[in-house]
């Protein structure tokens, strides 16, 4: 059990400095990103790591039918979240949204 929450521990820092490098000045493909609203992206990044809270503590190899459906409730409400978000980005759609809005759609 320790191991998996080490290899846990080292995706997420590994996703969280790949996000710091292209915050940090790597080129980005849309140049619209310095006018998404930085709320909704950090609200999109934590609802992005609670997701992967959800599955990897409920859904993963260890699971049992009291997590499943645990993670059924949280993974709905999560879903009405997100579809929230992506309703309220600007112009509702791809061109005012950050890549973390878009991902979570996605999701």
């Amino acid at each position: 059990m320790e191991t998996m929450h080490q290899a846990r521990y080292a995706i997420e820092q590994r996703l969280a400095l790949e996000q710091s490098n292209t915050n940090a000045g790597g080129s980005s493909t849309v140049s619209s990103t310095t006018a998404v609203d930085e709320g909704m992206r950090k609200e999109a990044t934590a609802i992005l790591t609670n997701l992967k809270s959800i599955m990897w503590d409920n859904v993963g190899v260890v699971r049992t039918p009291s997590k499943l459906a645990l993670a059924v409730s949280e993974l709905s409400a999560m879903r009405d979240e997100a579809d929230q978000l992506w309703n309220n980005s600007s112009s509702g759609g791809c061109g005012g949204a950050g890549w973390e809005v878009v991902a979570l759609r996605d999701a």
